[in-house]
């Protein structure tokens, strides 16, 4: 007796980028264009992890039918400020129980991920990552992303993909732009 075999189709992740502020949406929007993917990017305009998380958690359940995974980026200087706050809004995000939302908390912020495109070192506060990023980008300024994309390219970022191979956001852009 032969047995059908059901053909699953397979569906391509449909991903969602919820960030904390205009570099991050502005960065990732790059690797869209350079890897020519289709991604959602949102912005949240500010307001800290706060409201990176207050935003997501009602994104998150209005659009989870659309997007099979979420990834929310903020940074970890905005989130030490309303611990409390916070940690209250992360376990409500958890709660929801969609599987897959994967929270990115950058330390101490997303422009020491932009640093590592250049200088491979760890810095302590925001302030000291973007005072060494302007050594190598004179004209740095935050949200300003001219600036940044025309020191960032593909094999820039395959540098800093193979070099912080532990970091969490470097598994979330091989796992969607690679």
């Amino acid at each position: 007796m032969r047995k059908k075999l059901l053909k699953q189709k397979q569906f391509k992740k449909a991903y969602c980028f919820l960030v904390e502020g205009k570099t991050e949406e502005h960065y990732i929007n790059l690797l869209k264009k350079i890897y020519e993917k289709v991604v959602r990017v949102e912005c949240c305009n500010g307001g800290g992890a706060n409201g990176v998380l207050k935003y997501s958690k009602k994104y998150v359940a209005d659009n989870k039918g659309l997007f099979s995974d979420f990834i929310i980026l903020y940074d970890e200087d905005t989130r030490a400020r309303n611990i409390k706050i916070v940690e209250k809004r992360e376990k409500e995000l958890d709660s929801l129980k969609y599987s897959e939302v994967k929270r990115i908390v950058f330390n101490p912020c997303f422009e020491q991920w932009i640093l590592w495109h250049f200088k491979k070192k760890k810095e302590n506060t925001c302030e000291k990552v973007t005072s060494v990023l302007k050594k190598y980008i004179p004209d740095y300024q935050k949200n300003d992303f001219e600036q940044i994309e025309k020191y960032i390219d593909k094999e820039k970022i395959q540098e800093v993909l193979k070099l912080q191979t532990t970091d969490n956001f470097t598994e979330i852009i091989n796992q969607v732009f690679n």
